[in-house]
């Protein structure tokens, strides 16, 4: 957050300047002020509008004090049924203040409106209508009972009024704004007038842009006032809000470089509102607070300089002397400085059917960024998102409610037409972020939840036998995911049984194969219960009242209706991307081979199909050992080798050179050294020299480790524990598959892929865990391949999906390549991200006639 604003401190009465003191704050001021901004959360999808059995494709941001926030590492994300059931709940890491991943859709799934929320676990510690929330319409034609797309054919009409500040006050000059439409929340444009309760016509009024409008015009306590408009041909009223017989009035107007606020207060009750707080915040931060004294006036002006501020919603609040809020007023302020200009240059331009397209996104200057890019079939898409990552973090993000086309007051910042139109929506929509009224009491919310780094897992031991916890020992943990990640921890556990192992990225369903140990080192079987982390519980949990669509999740781009979706359907199921699977096939071979031959065949290849010196078959002779690691077990049972410099060296081969290995270059100066400062050392020096003139060991040859036929680390061999392993061969040295770096001779160790162990074999206990969600990845295909052309019909409506796409502080454009599918002629090219300074990246580009 930039510095506060600028302030002119001229405010004066109607006929007279006024004298206003600034006041620091108070300290319950002082502390919101304290308080770290708000953590916004933007979703770009690969398109607007799924059908059952597709793949929602996404990239979601994290955005806090207009920049790429790094207080998250842990995101969720539920998709929503129409019912208010979760029928699919995810969680990432997040990377780089982002996170990718998808959504399959079945085939099943009935056609409706669809919920996406998403959240932090720093969302969680504030409330539910800061989450990020949207709807997506899920299309099924083989649903004839599902939720139909289409609107009525004659919608009903709502009108709301809003008055400035949040009340009508008796004798105060207002404004009032009002919002007509209809049963699906899109604009209706209507005319009307304005009336008393007897008659008596006040004004007129008139929407202006997407169903909205404003009205001015003094009001009198005691009085009802009713609007009257007519629409097909029927008059409909509509009441507006009661007239207080006392109160305060906040108006707001733009002016250049600022804003000007004017403060009224009604005769009534006047010295109730004699002094006054105003204080203007933008995401969550205050930008400032002032005492307001009325003395003998009843309205003061000023003006609030705002070209120092960031851009975004200005939020002026006006407090009694009992800090209790008595009216609001949004305001937004463009400076501009948000945006990073962005261009799409078309290399290659390629509509025919499986044709090649070039395009390069270009940027004015080099720095960090991180995007996303989408390209879909256009004829299905509007031209123009009307929701993208600028509108959301700078607009929406701080409104309640559906907001129609947001995208629309950003296309000109110049244009005052759409200034005027934005500044009618901050009235409109007009939202307080927090219950002012606690806040001033003190109760500012805390941290309930806590943000684990990665996956935790955490959970109780107890006794096999008696059920009663065991105190201290190490829990030897293997864990196997589903993301082929194996680890191997052993982690201590305290006096009642309990264990943490922190700071894991695995994705999927993991195995947690396990033994325990006492602290007197004996085994013991033991039972283990996990714990279920605070924060997954509570998203789980979280309620979501069916029919409610939550802040900004009416579904913003009602323009197409169910014959084009139709037509899009019948050429969306593209075989193209989904995977035959065959039949499992068994092959009974009879034949006289040893089993080891059997496994040797199975597992190796080339230079590795010959038998070793030692050759272990771990399928057929299984290790008793449950927990012991590859490493120990080639420490402990594989004769000609050993440890030396985290290295398996051969024990038998030597080297002639004399030469010794660093390890024995240090235990021999550690001799010196001890003789040299020794004061009681006799004839030192002669001994010194005959240490130095000793003839060195031979070095040892270091044996070449290979695991499944690729060169490994001894170390990562501490890993894998030995029933995962297959077989184990060590060849005498000479082994042309060593080479050169492995003139000891070389280990050879295979893990288990489809192999069975038979089911009378001991095996470890173990729990399963959930770590992070499993992300496929998008295919494109590459039709410069020979043969690939002919290939079957290409139906795809996403022809490229892209979530990684970055520069760095040296490069300024990105080329990317993809191809048509058989039927689009007009592509439309998406691509929004941010780079490190916070900058917004938005540009769309239709490609095609």
């Amino acid at each position: 957050m930039k510095s506060r604003g600028k302030i002119i401190a001229v405010f004066f009465a109607i006929t007279s300047c006024l004298y206003v003191t600034a006041q620091k704050a108070d300290s319950v001021l002082e502390a919101l002020s304290t308080e770290p901004p708000l953590e916004k959360v933007y979703i770009h999808y690969d398109k607007e509008y799924y059908v059952a059995g597709e793949t929602i494709w996404f990239k979601a941001y994290l955005y806090s004090a207009g920049l790429p926030s790094s207080r998250s590492n842990n995101f969720y994300l539920q998709l929503i049924s129409p019912e208010g059931k979760i029928i699919s709940s995810k969680k990432y890491p997040v990377k780089g203040a982002a996170v990718n991943g998808n959504i399959e859709l079945p085939d099943s799934i009935p056609q409706g409106d669809y919920h996406i929320r998403a959240l932090t676990p720093e969302m969680l510690n504030t409330n539910q209508d800061l989450f990020y929330s949207k709807n997506i319409f899920v299309f099924n034609p083989a649903d004839k009972t599902g939720n139909s797309f289409s609107a009525p054919k004659s919608p009903s009409l709502a009108v709301r009024f809003f008055p400035e500040s949040g009340n009508l006050v008796g004798e105060i000059l207002s404004v009032i704004a009002f919002k007509a439409t209809d049963s699906l929340g899109r604009p209706v444009g209507i005319s009307g007038v304005i009336k008393t309760e007897d008659g008596t016509t006040i004004t007129s009024f008139k929407t202006s842009h997407n169903g909205m409008g404003k009205v001015q015009f003094r009001p009198q306590a005691g009085k009802k006032y009713i609007a009257t408009v007519e629409i097909n041909g029927q008059t409909t009223f509509w009441p507006l809000p009661e007239v207080a017989s006392s109160g305060i009035n906040l108006r707001t107007e733009n002016e250049k470089g600022g804003k000007m606020f004017l403060l009224s207060r009604s005769k009534k009750d006047k010295d109730n509102y004699n002094k006054l707080l105003l204080v203007a915040e933008m995401d969550n931060t205050i930008v400032y607070e002032n005492e307001i004294n009325f003395e003998n006036y009843f309205s003061v002006k000023g003006h609030l300089l705002t070209d120092s501020l960031p851009s975004g919603i200005l939020h002026f609040t006006v407090f009694d002397k009992e800090r209790k809020p008595l009216a609001e007023r949004l305001t937004f302020v463009n400076n501009g400085e948000y945006e990073s200009n962005a261009g799409i240059e078309t290399i290659k331009s390629g509509t025919a059917p499986k044709e090649e397209n070039i395009f390069e996104i270009n940027f004015p200057d080099a720095a960090q960024r991180s995007c996303s890019v989408a390209v879909t079939d256009a004829e299905t898409s509007p031209v123009i998102t009307r929701e993208n990552i600028i509108t959301k973090f700078l607009l929406t993000d701080d409104l309640k409610g559906n907001i129609y086309d947001p995208a629309w007051y950003f296309q000109d910042k110049n244009d005052s037409t759409r200034q005027i139109a934005l500044d009618n929506l901050m009235l409109i929509h007009g939202w307080s972020r927090f219950a002012r009224e606690k806040v001033f009491a003190g109760e500012i919310p805390g941290k309930r939840y806590k943000d684990n780094y990665l996956v935790t897992v955490t959970g109780n031991i107890r006794d096999g036998k008696t059920n009663s916890p065991v105190s201290g020992g190490n829990l030897i943990v293997y864990l196997d995911a589903e993301d082929s990640v194996n680890q191997h921890f052993e982690v201590e556990v305290d006096a009642s049984g309990k264990f943490v192992i922190d700071s894991l990225l695995f994705f999927g369903k993991a195995t947690l194969n396990y033994a325990y140990k006492s602290a007197q080192g004996k085994e013991r079987p033991v039972n283990i219960s996990l714990d279920q982390q605070p924060t997954d519980v509570a998203v789980e949990v979280l309620p979501y009242p069916a029919g409610e669509a939550g802040n900004n999740g009416a579904n913003n781009n009602l323009a197409f209706d169910e014959e084009l979706i139709y037509k899009r359907y019948r050429t969306s199921a593209s075989s193209i991307t989904k995977t035959k699977e065959l039949e499992p096939v068994v092959v009974d071979v009879k034949s006289n081979k040893r089993p080891i031959d059997i496994v040797n065949e199975k597992y190796t290849s080339g230079v590795f199909t010959g038998l070793g010196k030692r050759n272990i078959d771990n399928i057929n002779e299984p290790n008793n050992d449950k927990s012991i690691s590859v490493y120990d077990y080639i420490r402990n049972f594989v004769k000609q080798v050993e440890v030396e410099d985290n290295n398996f060296v051969n024990r038998k081969n030597f080297s002639i050179s004399g030469t010794m290995t660093p390890t024995q270059e240090k235990e021999k100066q550690a001799r010196v050294d001890a003789i040299t400062n020794s004061p009681y050392a006799v004839n030192g020096g002669k001994e010194v020299d005959k240490i130095m003139n000793e003839n060195a060991p031979g070095k040892k040859f270091i044996v070449a480790t290979f695991l499944n036929e690729s060169p490994t680390d001894i170390s990562f061999l501490k890993t894998i524990r030995m029933d995962e392993v297959a077989l184990l061969k060590f060849y005498d040295p000479g082994f042309v598959g060593a080479g050169s770096g492995g003139p000891g001779g070389a280990l050879s160790i295979y893990t288990k892929k489809d192999v069975s162990v038979s089911a009378g074999i001991e095996k470890l206990d173990h729990v399963d865990y959930y770590g992070f969600s499993l992300s496929k990845e998008f295919y494109s295909p590459d039709y410069s391949q020979p043969g690939q052309k002919q290939a079957q019909e290409d139906a795809r409506t996403t022809l490229y999906w892209n979530p990684e796409v970055y520069t760095d502080a040296q490069s300024k454009t990105i080329r990317l390549r993809f191809y048509n599918n058989d039927f689009s002629k007009r592509l439309k090219i998406i691509v929004e991200g941010f780079d490190a300074s916070g900058r917004l990246i938005h540009v769309e580009k239709i490609i095609g006639n």
